[in-house]
């Protein structure tokens, strides 16, 4: 193998610059060498960092090692499972297979996602890492629990693959499983995929995440001077006071450590009153600090009883704050819902019956005056129901967001390609933001009496059907313009074609087959054309219509006439 491929091939498996710098000073030596000498070396860590191929890529690296030994170096990685006989003792790796209710987990070589709030990284299972979970999860009991079958979206938590399994743990001490040996079922011919879900010892997940970051950060602020422990770190603000947990610790502390510029500047904006404020308390063994944090990103910071110093700092750190202490914080905000509208559905979930209205005019008015007066909060934030930085509607309906009822009682308002849901536990959810929000008890019956005495103007399941196709074919902006109905020309005439039907709303979206399909992404919404039923996407939600008769037919007709013509 010549040295630049090795070179190349290095580059390609992303290894760490310190092995590879090993590595080549190693050819290096061997290119010098004489021919009848051989070298032995052991490689005990491989920087791969590629989630769920990362073996494959591991493999891979051991053969361009095995290779390289060609050019007259020998190079052995030693395992539990190959172990080379050689006159130096070799290092002999142990896998820590660890045996769950589902699956055997290797722990030793794989991969661990870490997502908590602030921190987001990835940790290689490496000897010492490997042998701290193994004795850790040997502890561990594991509890099974319903399994679910609605779409499962986790972004935050701690994922790693099994044998023949993904698990995700999260900060409730939950798990969820998936479980490839058995993960599908059918029903009404459709396919449906099974997760399995576990309640795991508590306190389970903040000692894997205090294992997993034990070398990428610790719980230690140490900034503008504050050196301190930020576990039990006493906070005030608008919305609470509490102390801070080890698991918000780790974030805290990545977060003032070394996500955030801090300049000491006599000048910074002062903030206003009602200026939104985090105050922090930071005990060591001998200082106190003092640590002012504004929404304007102006902060006062104080050691003991000596004079404070002003300083400004990243906007985006109040935020990521916030984000952090998102249990205990619930801050004042102003109404997410624009209503720089014409008109709105509202549809109303209650007891399981579901009713929609076209909302226009003066209840317009009224609705939105009405819900701009609301005390609004910010909550928190959506931790699993994320989807491409947006919440999930049709998920979060089915969530415990909404409480355990099974008749999840909500108001939805769709209102310009935007939809907001307003659930019996005065929690409420906006599809342009990951914030939850609440309302008083007394908004949301203000909420409930306007739908069901003010308003008469319910659209059963074909008009509302045909109200969102108007929407998205009469759009401002189109997205595809490749699409084979995007055509000016093209799309009055595909929507008054889908509004001859007779359109019938449908509960299940997995419904969805996608062999043969038509689609139309614009800012009214998006739409996609199947044989005898349409998909309509608005506002992070997915509303599907059956009909008796196959549309797709005669749309592609349409458009291949049109095509002719």
């Amino acid at each position: 193998m010549q040295r630049d491929d090795y070179k190349n091939a290095l580059n390609e498996l992303q290894l760490s610059s310190k092995f590879c710098e090993k590595m080549e000073k190693k050819l290096s030596d061997v290119e010098n060498a004489p021919a009848e000498e051989e070298y032995e070396d052991v490689v005990t860590h491989v920087d791969v960092i590629k989630h769920r191929s990362y073996r494959g890529l591991a493999a891979a690296a051991a053969f361009v090692i095995a290779v390289g030994a060609a050019g007259g170096g020998m190079y052995y990685k030693y395992s539990s499972r190959n172990v080379s006989t050689s006159e130096e003792t070799p290092l002999i790796y142990e896998d820590y297979n660890i045996k769950l209710p589902f699956d055997v987990v290797t722990l030793h070589d794989n991969v661990f996602n870490v997502n908590d709030r602030a921190i987001s990284t990835t940790v290689v299972g490496y000897e010492k890492t490997a042998k701290k979970l193994y004795n850790y999860l040997k502890g561990v009991e594991w509890t099974e629990l319903e399994a679910i079958t609605r779409p499962v979206i986790i972004h935050q938590g701690i994922s790693f693959d099994g044998n023949n399994s993904f698990i995700n743990i999260k900060q409730d001490d939950t798990a969820v499983v998936t479980d490839y040996s058995e993960n599908e079922y059918y029903a009404e011919g459709i396919v449906y995929t099974k997760y399995k879900v576990y309640q795991l010892t508590e306190g389970t997940y903040a000692g894997i995440l205090s294992i997993l970051l034990e070398d990428f950060q610790d719980t230690n602020v140490d900034f503008c001077g504050v050196k301190a422990n930020a576990i039990n770190a006493a906070f005030h603000s608008e919305g609470a006071d509490g102390v801070v947990s080890q698991i918000q610790a780790y974030s805290l502390a990545y977060t003032l450590n070394s996500n955030t510029k801090w300049k000491e500047d006599p000048d910074a904006e002062e903030p206003s009153a009602d200026e939104q404020h985090i105050d922090f308390e930071f005990v060591s063994n001998k200082d106190t600090y003092y640590v002012d944090l504004y929404g304007n990103g102006t902060a006062y910071i104080r050691k003991n009883d000596e004079a404070e110093t002003k300083y400004s700092y990243s906007l985006a750190t109040f935020d990521s704050v916030k984000s952090i202490l998102k249990e205990e914080i619930s801050w004042s905000t102003s109404c997410p819902i624009d209503f720089e509208k014409e008109n709105a559905v509202i549809i109303q979930n209650k007891d399981g019956e579901e009713k929609a209205y076209l909302v226009e005019f003066e209840d317009f008015n009224k609705l939105a005056s009405m819900v701009e007066d609301f005390s609004w909060r910010e909550e928190g934030y959506f931790i699993d129901s994320l989807s491409s930085g947006y919440p999930d509607m049709h998920e979060l309906k089915d969530s415990a967001l909404f409480g355990d009822d099974d008749a999840k009682n909500y108001i939805q308002i769709c209102i310009g390609d935007s939809s907001a849901i307003f659930s019996d536990n005065q929690k409420v959810t906006h599809s342009y933001f990951p914030t939850i929000y609440s309302i008083s008890e007394k908004d949301l019956a203000s909420l409930k009496q306007f739908v069901e005495n003010d308003l008469d103007n319910t659209l059963n399941d074909d008009e509302l059907a045909d109200h969102f196709i108007d929407k998205i074919f009469n759009a401002t902006n189109i997205y595809d313009i490749d699409s084979k109905i995007a055509k000016k020309e093209m799309r009055p005439i595909i929507c008054e074609k889908l509004k001859e039907c007779e359109w019938t709303k449908y509960s299940d979206i997995n419904l969805r087959s996608k062999y043969k399909y038509i689609s139309l992404f614009t800012s009214g919404g998006d739409i996609l054309i199947e044989e005898d039923k349409i998909t309509i996407s608005y506002g992070s939600d997915d509303f599907v219509f059956k009909t008796d008769k196959d549309y797709y037919s005669e749309i592609t007709d349409i458009i291949e006439g049109n095509n002719a013509s």
